[in-house]
């Protein structure tokens, strides 16, 4: 005996199917065949697809390289809540680096020099980071070519990556806080970090509590220094509390340049005239680091000899400075004087109130030392 059903009018993968009667078979049949190919055209598809997901607290180990054939769906989930799918194609380009290049001779040197500071400060050694150093060395590659300086990439210019120093981070697999020196004209690496380090905004990245990433490129007379910035906290002081031959004096090469705001920067007539800028006191500086990035207020500042002579110095606070917003700046308006301890104190609080003066000594070198001056067609910047 044979059985019918009855099934009306339906739509399913474009087969139509209209009211009548059928062998139980034959409809099943005419059911089940769409539903047959779906899975098959889905199963092709999961077939040359990959899947990645990430979830927030389980990223990849740091260096790991994700290869897939495309095309390539994303399911990202944040603190359990609904997945956020994104499906695309890349091509991988036919001179893409297989791997980031191990450190050279110049980045080890750099390293040490740079963890010289970390240790006189008392913190732990910078942690040399292949990917910042790769972007380090093509955005050095990038200036020496283009015959730049600065931070700032142009699109259509040879070796261009990124406009930004965090897009370049990010196309070498670097994300999160980070911030980037850069020097021409110094003749050493050397000599390019130490003039970076005596530049104080440009020393706040060294002064980082905390293990630091770092990563240095060079190429011709252009150094570029990455720094990851960590989420420690404290009150950091430079000189430190009885460091002894701290230097005399500093050349006043910054941009920008803190002097700005006391009338000392250089101008062009007299950087012609001189040669170089006009030299001040070396500076001393404390900055206040926390994850919050929370602001000070400096009630005062002095700076004396042991015996109690006070020195005439500039202040740079946040109440005054626009590139400050968490430090001070002393800079002592003549160099120091040689073999000389002077005694130092800032007082200020945070933006919760809480006190971070600080007071200390330090002493200054012997005597200057001689330094080659440098050729005036190719003078020393820091940005």
């Amino acid at each position: 005996m044979r059985q019918a059903i009855r099934q009306y009018t339906a739509r399913f993968s474009g087969l139509f199917l209209t009211k009548q009667t059928v062998p139980l078979w034959t409809g099943l049949a005419r059911f089940m065949l769409p539903i047959m190919a779906a899975l098959l055209l889905l199963w092709a598809a999961l077939a040359s697809a990959q899947v990645w997901e990430y979830r927030t607290g389980q990223p990849s180990p740091v260096g790991t390289v994700h290869v897939s054939r495309p095309p390539i769906t994303w399911r990202v989930v944040l603190g359990g809540r609904e997945p956020v799918e994104r499906e695309w194609c890349f091509v991988v380009a036919g001179g893409a680096a297989g791997g980031l290049a191990a450190p050279d001779t110049v980045q080890q040197a750099a390293l040490t020099v740079a963890n010289r500071y970390r240790r006189l400060l008392g913190m732990n050694p910078f942690r040399l980071d292949a990917r910042l150093s790769a972007v380090a060395t093509a955005h050095s590659r990038y200036l020496h070519t283009n015959r730049r300086t600065g931070h700032f990439q142009w699109p259509g210019t040879s070796g261009f990556i990124g406009v930004l120093p965090r897009t370049r981070r990010e196309a070498f697999g670097y994300y999160g806080g980070a911030s980037e020196g850069v020097s021409y004209g110094s003749r050493s690496v050397t000599a390019a970090i130490t003039g970076l380090f005596d530049a104080p905004y440009h020393r706040v990245p060294f002064l980082q509590p905390g293990f630091v990433d770092f990563g240095v490129g060079r190429v011709g007379r252009h150094t570029t220094l990455e720094f990851g910035s960590p989420e420690s906290g404290g009150t950091v002081i430079y000189p430190v509390d009885g460091q002894q031959n701290v230097p005399l004096s500093w050349d006043g090469i910054e941009t920008p340049n803190p002097l700005r705001i006391h009338g000392r920067a250089a101008s062009a007539k007299n950087t012609k005239r001189r040669g170089t800028r006009e030299k001040v006191g070396y500076v001393i500086t404390l900055f206040y680091f926390s994850p919050d990035r929370t602001p000070i207020q400096v009630t005062g500042a002095a700076l004396a000899t042991a015996d109690g002579k006070p020195i005439p110095f500039f202040l740079n606070t946040p109440a005054n400075d626009s590139e400050l917003k968490n430090g001070a700046l002393l800079i002592p308006q003549k160099p120091l004087r040689p073999a000389t301890t002077y005694a130092v104190s800032v007082s200020a609080i945070t933006a919760l109130g809480q006190d971070i003066s600080r007071a200390w000594r330090f002493t200054t070198e012997k005597a200057a030392p001689k330094r080659p001056k440098p050729k005036k067609r190719r003078g020393t910047r820091r940005r």
